[in-house]
């Protein structure tokens, strides 16, 4: 967990400096619960620890290419706040994304109806939305103190997601998808769907 994350292996390292270039401070990684994975080692450790195949699979940590090239694990919280599954980082040396890999890979059977830290950003006490694309941009923008920041999973997030948000509690809504085809198109599509649901956007 955040202990290999901040420890003295050679990949942990590599993770965290990654996360020092983007713009985490050590104090910052400290209060997140942000992981580094080793797969083998993971792997001896929850069977160690009494779980079995079955189980190991049906939590997702373990999904396939996790610890391997997707060593920078993101648990992800539902609407109750509790851990429903994953969400993996492709390695940096991996980079640029060749049309094989994804930047961000779900665990088996996570929900993608449910935006990423919806459960924080969609509250009575927050009135603006911020609605960005990448997790790990909310772990940072939440690490700063920037409150009501949820991402929608994947490129093209699921009807579902799109739905939560149009009836989310927050009446101001802040659009801040990447500027490339995927974010350009779920800004058109969103738009009009928020200003529909009397959202300000």
């Amino acid at each position: 967990g955040r202990r290999n994350l901040l420890g003295g292996d050679p990949g942990a390292m590599k993770i965290r400096n990654y996360l020092l270039e983007r713009g985490f401070t050590l104090d910052e990684l400290k209060g997140t619960d942000l992981m580094y994975v080793e797969r083998q080692g993971l792997t001896k450790f929850l069977y160690s620890k009494g779980l079995n195949e079955q189980l190991i699979k049906l939590s997702g940590i373990l999904t396939r290419k996790f610890g391997e090239e997707y060593h920078l694990i993101i648990p992800f919280r539902g609407e109750s706040g509790k851990v429903e599954g994953f969400i993996g980082r492709l390695d940096p040396d991996l980079e640029p994304v060749d049309g094989v890999r994804s930047k961000y890979k779900n665990s088996f059977g996570l929900d993608k109806s449910v935006p990423f830290l919806f459960h924080e950003a969609n509250r009575d006490d927050v009135q603006t939305m911020m609605i960005i694309e990448a997790p790990l941009d909310a772990i940072l923008m939440r690490a700063k103190k920037v409150k009501g920041v949820t991402a929608l999973i994947g490129d093209y997030p699921s009807k579902d997601a799109e739905i939560k948000v149009c009836s989310s509690k927050p009446p101001f809504i802040m659009l801040a998808l990447d500027d490339d085809r995927a974010g350009r198109e779920a800004t058109v599509r969103l738009l009009p769907q928020l200003s529909g649901a009397g959202k300000r956007v």
